[in-house]
Order: C-alpha cells, then sequence, then structure tokens
C-alpha cells in the first residue's frame, strides 16, 4: 500500500475515538487533512495501488464516515433534548420568581 494511502487509513482511524470524546476540533483538522491526502494520491497517474485495494479502503472510509454521521446526529438529538430541558427549568424559574 503507498504511503499517502497508508497515512488516509491513519487519519481515518483516528476520527471515532475522537468523536467519542467531542473532540470537535481536532475531528476538523484530521478529516480536513484526511481529504488532502486522498487528492493528493488520486493525483498519482497512475494510481500506485490496485484497484482492490483502492476499492477496500474507499469502502472502509465511507463505512467510518457512515459511523461517524450518525454518532454525529445522535449527539446532536442529544444536545438539542438537554438545550430543550434547560430552556424549560429556565421557564419554570422565571415563572415561579414572577409569583413571588
Amino acid at each position: 500500500m503507498h504511503e499517502i494511502l497508508h497515512k488516509i487509513v491513519a487519519l481515518n482511524d483516528s476520527l471515532l475515538p475522537l468523536l467519542k470524546e467531542k473532540q470537535w476540533e481536532e475531528i476538523l483538522q484530521f478529516t480536513t487533512e484526511r481529504d488532502k491526502y486522498i487528492k493528493q494520491y488520486f493525483e498519482l497517474v497512475p494510481l500506485p495501488d490496485p484497484p482492490e485495494v483502492i476499492a477496500e479502503v474507499s469502502s472502509y472510509i465511507l463505512e467510518n464516515d457512515a459511523k461517524i454521521s450518525q454518532l454525529i446526529t445522535e449527539d446532536k438529538a442529544s444536545l438539542i433534548d438537554e438545550s430543550l430541558s434547560l430552556q424549560m427549568n429556565r421557564n419554570a424559574i422565571r415563572q415561579y420568581q414572577q409569583t413571588q
């Protein structure tokens, strides 16, 4: 496997642990760097790896991105629920204070 493809896989492997720790800045940095390497790789002529390897790595990246997207969606829903709960609590406190 070509060096750039190794870097792409390594960066891809780093994303899920960062997501579980909610390290948003690092996730952005890693995905940006990974995308840069993907672009560099596909600019190589001819491609240095057999099509089967490229397909396997591409599939792996897509599966990982789908997992990441699902986790982000779940986290977003959780944050929305927390925000609504906080808003309801604030409203309840304001109403209580108005009755005093």
